[in-house]
């Protein structure tokens, strides 16, 4: 029935401004562009990353993607050093992560386990 997950989409306010922070900030090449979306790739990850053009919703969505990463501590100064927003390094039993947004107030974190 369900095979892979295709995409993982999130809602931006200004498409074409979204675009080059995704691409500036984390490195995201453009795939494809329609009137009001744009499919983002990143790594060698099969699963593209899409933006749609709307209103973002004022809470922080619930539902967001983590990316992983071999050098946790890298990424997270490479991002803190773009002026992204991003939280400090955590850390369980399992694994190292941070959290950090986009223009669109957009959760995401990165992992490295």
């Amino acid at each position: 029935m369900l095979e892979r997950v295709d995409t993982i989409c999130v809602t931006v306010k200004d498409l074409q401004a979204s675009i080059r922070w995704y691409h500036e900030k984390l490195q995201f090449t453009l795939l494809h562009q329609g009137e009001q979306y744009a499919i983002l790739g990143f790594g060698d990850h099969s699963a593209p990353f899409t933006i749609e053009e709307g209103t973002p919703s004022v809470k922080t969505n619930t539902t967001y993607p983590i990316f992983y990463t071999s050098n946790i501590t890298r990424a997270h100064q490479h991002l803190q050093e773009l002026d992204v927003q991003v939280s400090s390094i955590e850390e369980d039993a399992d694994q190292r992560f941070f959290t950090f947004y986009d223009p669109d107030n957009n959760k995401m974190q990165a992992c490295f386990y």
